[in-house]
């Protein structure tokens, strides 16, 4: 099953974003911008401004980066590692959690369920918006300046404005983020060649469908695998395990029908 590798390594990545705001390095944060300073803080360096030249390569090599990995692995940043898809997984999780009804365009049930799911939803997003903040000060500072009643005006206001935005995005727009507003999926499509991994029903199995809808029912982007590449696709892999549950029931010891391959 792809689905407990594809959370392990969404959690790792969150974790560590909450994280490194709050890691430190012989005194110095381990990555934090300080726009006043102009210095940004890196593990065991300071750059000042004069020296940010030096970021200038390595942004560079980290988009070649971005590039090849594309080129090779498809799709594998918006199903495993776009912060959008692991905000969406958790929401729908939560969602799950409080038996609300889940598709790709709507979450619905009981009133007060939807409340209790928009208040967490509200201090998560709020807890967010600090984290991003504290990537330009160091939270402790944050904290002491809050509660001495002297945060200054952009600290809290970029605090809620992120917040609100996170939440909207959270609870609201949800996987249309995805569909119809990310360029990066569309942009993926001029790099999809031969090389490529792709998700998709193996053609030399497709008779052996049972038409059980369990792959559309699992998509959380609301696509039909079995119809062919489309642009949608995240290549998240809950429509292969999907199928691989019902097919080792159906027709056990034979070859699942959506399976990653290359091209």
């Amino acid at each position: 099953m792809i689905r407990p590798w594809r959370r392990a390594v969404q959690w790792l990545g969150a974790l560590l974003f909450f994280s490194l705001p709050f890691g430190r390095w012989q005194g110095e944060s381990l990555l934090r911008l300080d726009v006043p300073g102009w210095t940004l803080y890196l593990p065991g360096r300071q750059l000042g401004v004069q020296e940010f030249y030096l970021v200038v390569p390595a942004l560079l090599a980290l988009i070649f980066l971005f590039l090849l990995v594309a080129r090779f692995l498809g799709r594998v940043w918006c199903g495993w590692l776009c912060p959008q898809t692991w905000l969406n997984n958790l929401v729908e999780w939560l969602a799950r959690g409080l038996k609300l009804r889940v598709d790709p365009w709507r979450i619905g049930g009981a009133w007060w369920r939807l409340a209790l799911l928009h208040l967490i939803g509200l201090l998560f997003a709020l807890w967010c918006g600090a984290t991003l903040v504290w990537y330009f000060v160091p939270p402790e500072l944050y904290w002491q300046r809050l509660l001495a009643g002297e945060p200054g005006p952009w600290a809290p206001g970029f605090t809620l404005a992120l917040a609100a935005l996170i939440y909207l995005d959270a609870l609201f727009v949800r996987r249309l983020a995805c569909r119809e507003f990310c360029p990066y999926g569309r942009f993926q499509v001029i790099l999809l060649g031969k090389n490529t991994l792709t998700l998709g029903l193996t053609a030399d199995h497709a008779e052996r469908c049972l038409d059980c809808r369990a792959c559309v029912r699992a998509c959380p982007m609301g696509i039909d695998i079995r119809r062919g590449y489309q642009v949608e696709c995240i290549n998240c892999g809950n429509c292969r395990d999907a199928c691989r549950r019902v097919m080792a029931k159906a027709q056990p010891g034979r070859p699942a029908l959506i399976a990653y391959r290359f091209g």
